[in-house]
């Protein structure tokens, strides 16, 4: 069994050197992904942009491993208000060219608004997909930046 608070694969966080859930989360599936291979996981938005998860954003900005941050709206998940995020990680081949760009995905008007609660029709999940790819569309902005210029900055 995998020991999250004495392994030095898992990044310490600041506050009080412990490990957080989601970055224990992400790095156990990261360990089990092979060169060349591809992972996407869904978390808080807190991950893209808080100081708590600064020097894990930090590392994967240096490994050029993390492609894409997407940001949906809050309210998919389980009626609840909390903000998602996607990120997607793409791990090079032995040898291969690591990512120096990341994609940044605003999805924030993707889906359908009932009450406090937003859901995502299939038109709305290939809207997502597409604006990961790269495209743009009416309720899908996309930027890309530097992993260089973003290691010190929120994503």
């Amino acid at each position: 069994m995998i020991d999250v608070e004495r392994d030095p694969r898992f990044y310490r966080n600041r506050k009080g050197g412990k490990v957080k859930s989601e970055s224990a989360y992400m790095q156990v599936g990261l360990a089990a992904v092979k060169p060349g291979g591809q992972a996407v996981f869904l978390l808080p938005t807190s991950v893209l942009f808080t100081s708590f998860y600064a020097q894990l954003r930090q590392a994967f900005a240096q490994e050029g491993i993390v492609t894409a941050a997407v940001h949906l709206a809050p309210g998919l998940l389980s009626g609840t208000p909390v903000a998602l995020a996607v990120l997607v990680f793409e791990l090079p081949d032995r040898g291969g060219a690591k990512s120096s760009t990341l994609r940044l995905v605003d999805a924030e008007n993707v889906g359908e608004k009932s009450r406090a609660l937003r859901t995502l029709p299939a038109d709305a999940v290939s809207q997502i997909a597409e604006g990961i790819r790269g495209q743009e569309s009416d309720a899908v902005r996309v930027c890309e930046v530097s992993l260089a210029q973003q290691i010190d900055k929120d994503f």
